[in-house]
């Protein structure tokens, strides 16, 4: 028990030596708290060394600090703390914090006034010294003061009344300008003015005056009133005024010269009061009267007469007319060089009056007439025995009938106002024969709707040495879904050699999908040596996920196009809007041909014209080639219009070096037994031809 009551003695004496605990400076903090809260502490301990006071060790009593008033070491400032101590009466020393009050700040003092123009200021200050200053807005009304306003004389400009701030000097209203009063007089004759002493010129009294005569108008002559004049100044008191001229009056016409068949007379009108001329006015040539008509050279019959008419009053010649030429007067056709089954004669005519040569003509060859296998005329065996020959129109047409047959055709057919359904209707239905135009023409015919159309709807046999010219296509409907259109053959899987087409119009606007070409439609067979000019023009008349191609030689290839020449123009529009999504556009148009598919080739080609449209792609050779293309030339000044993605394929030649013959036989490597180029200028549209033309 002993050591637990020494122990706790120990415990108190430990805890009354600690030292004080210190805080950071707290600024303006409570004096009055902070010294409660010290005396409550102290007081605190005391209370426990009596309750833990009693003996220590060894019997001895445990001493109890009793600690005296506090006493200042350091005093606090405004912004720093100070120090305090207080000591028992056995000498131990205890020491604490004076805290820091803050700043304890005076009144605020202006220090100088605001006014409207500048802000003011005020100061407040410590007892330590620290000062504090705001400053004090501005007076947001001027002072005002009247400019008082200055009257205008006749010598010095006035002002009017204006105001301005006393404090910033701002102009609050501006003073105005008066300007100068005029001088003021006694009255008009007075010449000096009374403020200023300005002299001046007085009104004259207008009292020695003279009149101004009065002078009468003529017929020509203004006239004048009486008037009134000051001698003294030279004014005029009473203006003169103008009288107007009185004008003539018209007497009688006086003729001067009569006229006559040729002249015109003349006269004149005087004024009866003056007699001068006041009007001249022509009369009228009388002209000349006819007589009859008098013949001066009659005329022959290459040469014109004359002839004149005189006038019957004054015998002048007054019309001179030619009389026109007689003319010949044809007589028979007399042959020259008589024509044979292969050559041409010549034949002229002679006028039966003067014995001139008045035409002349080259006889075509009469051509082989074939029976039981040679020419009755001459004898020549027949190249194509048994063959069918094509004379007229209705031949044409009777083809159909025999799809397998040999066809020769003997002469040019017009077949204007007709329309040619193709022979060979499709694949099933094809022409597998033979037809050898000759070199002959089959012109101005129309199509008619179908799947395959041209001369030849679907060809799987030969067509070689046919011209076809001024022909149109219109298709506009058709059953199946593809329709393939062509100059010469709609759908060729056979052979087209040869072949030429002039001015050849090809349009379509469908649904369907469309394919034209000038020589045919589409091509998996061959196309050698062929020749084509005009237009394609293809378009779609609604969206639907179809295509429109179309070329100078073919739509599409995908067999083999071979020494070949165009100069055409092409169009080709396609929509393509599938399920409320617009797709790629499908035309495509290209000078050979279109689309060129793998098995395809195009070799030795020369092209000219123009692409005006192929809204997806367009080309000078193709538009689309995934096959082989070599050897292929284009005119320079080729045009590539539209939209859609252009391709070339072709090497840009000048105008001069395709107007020269080595060209076609060097480059393109052409047989001239085959072409015509020996006078190409394509300057002057000189382009080669085929010789069969």
């Amino acid at each position: 028990m002993e050591e637990k009551k020494n122990e706790q003695q120990n415990t108190l004496k430990n805890s009354e030596n600690l030292p004080p605990q210190t805080s950071p400076v707290k600024p303006k903090a409570n004096p009055v708290t902070i010294a409660s809260l010290a005396i409550a502490a102290v007081s605190v301990v005391a209370a426990i060394a009596i309750v833990v006071g009693g003996l220590g060790k060894n019997n001895e009593e445990v001493h109890i600090h009793s600690y005296g008033e506090w006493s200042v070491v350091k005093e606090a400032t405004c912004e720093t703390n100070g120090i305090k101590e207080r000591f028992c009466n056995c000498g131990e020393k205890q020491t604490d914090t004076v805290y820091s009050q803050g700043h304890e700040f005076g009144t605020w003092n202006v220090v100088y006034e605001a006014t409207c123009a500048t802000e003011g200021k005020e100061r407040r200050e410590c007892s330590c010294g620290e000062r504090e200053e705001r400053s004090i807005d501005k007076i947001k009304t001027h002072i005002e003061v009247i400019d008082a306003s200055v009257a205008p004389t006749c010598v010095k400009t006035g002002l009017t009344e204006g105001k301005h701030c006393s404090v910033c000097k701002t102009v609050l209203e501006e003073q105005t300008e008066l300007p100068l009063e005029p001088h003021t007089y006694d009255d008009e004759y007075d010449a000096n003015c009374n403020v200023c002493d300005f002299a001046r010129v007085p009104s004259c009294r207008h009292d020695n005056t003279a009149v101004l005569e009065a002078k009468k108008a003529t017929c020509t002559a203004s006239g004048l009133t009486e008037g009134k004049k000051c001698i003294s100044c030279e004014e005029i008191l009473i203006p003169q005024t103008k009288i107007d001229p009185k004008g003539h009056t018209e007497g009688q016409w006086i003729t001067d010269r009569n006229p006559t068949c040729t002249v015109n007379g003349t006269k004149h009108q005087e004024c009866s009061v003056c007699n001068a001329s006041i009007k001249e006015e022509t009369i009228p040539l009388t002209g000349h009267t006819e007589g009859a008509w008098v013949t001066e050279k009659n005329p022959t019959c290459t040469t014109e007469g004359s002839k004149y008419k005189k006038c019957i009053v004054c015998e002048e010649k007054i019309r001179v007319e030619s009389i026109g030429a007689n003319g010949h007067s044809g007589g028979e056709w007399i042959y020259d060089v008589l024509p044979t089954c292969t050559a041409g004669g010549k034949r002229h005519k002679t006028c039966t009056v003067c014995i001139t040569v008045i035409d002349q003509e080259v006889v075509p060859e009469k051509g082989h007439n074939y029976s039981d296998g040679s020419c009755t005329r001459c004898g020549a065996a027949d190249p194509y025995p048994g063959a069918i020959r094509i004379y007229s129109y209705s031949d044409l047409v009777n083809m159909r009938n025999d799809l397998s047959a040999t066809y020769v055709l003997m002469n040019d057919i017009d077949c204007q106002g007709f329309s040619l359904v193709p022979v060979g209707s499709n694949e099933s239905s094809a022409f597998t024969g033979l037809f050898d135009g000759q070199g002959y023409t089959i012109s101005n015919f129309v199509s008619s709707n179908a799947d395959n159309v041209g001369v030849f709807g679907y060809n799987r046999g030969t067509v070689r040495n046919l011209n076809v010219k001024d022909f149109t296509y219109d298709v506009s409907a058709v059953s199946s879904n593809t329709v393939n259109i062509g100059g010469i053959v709609g759908f060729n899987a056979g052979l087209i050699e040869q072949c030429a087409v002039f001015n050849g119009d090809i349009s379509a606007t469908m649904d369907n999908t469309c394919r034209g070409g000038l020589i045919c439609g589409y091509n998996t067979g061959n196309v050698l040596n062929c020749f084509s000019s005009g237009s394609v023009y293809l378009t779609h008349k609604s969206s639907g996920n179809k295509w429109v191609t179309c070329g100078g030689i073919a739509a599409g290839n995908e067999g083999r196009i071979e020494n070949c020449c165009v100069n055409v123009t092409l169009y080709a529009y396609g929509i393509y809007r599938y399920q409320a999504a617009a797709k790629d556009p499908k035309g495509e148009a290209a000078l050979i041909c279109a689309t060129n598919e793998k098995k395809g080739s195009v070799s030795n080609c020369f092209v000219m014209g123009s692409v005006t449209q192929g809204n997806n792609r367009q080309g000078d050779i193709c538009g689309r080639n995934d096959g082989t293309i070599t050897n292929c030339y284009r005119d320079s000044n080729i045009v590539l219009g539209g939209s859609g993605k252009k391709f070339e394929y072709a090497t840009s030649q000048s105008l001069s070096n395709l107007s020269k013959s080595t060209f076609y036989s060097v480059n393109l490597g052409w047989d001239s037994d085959i072409w015509d180029f020996s006078n190409v200028n394509l300057s002057n549209k000189v382009y080669p031809t085929l010789k069969q033309n």
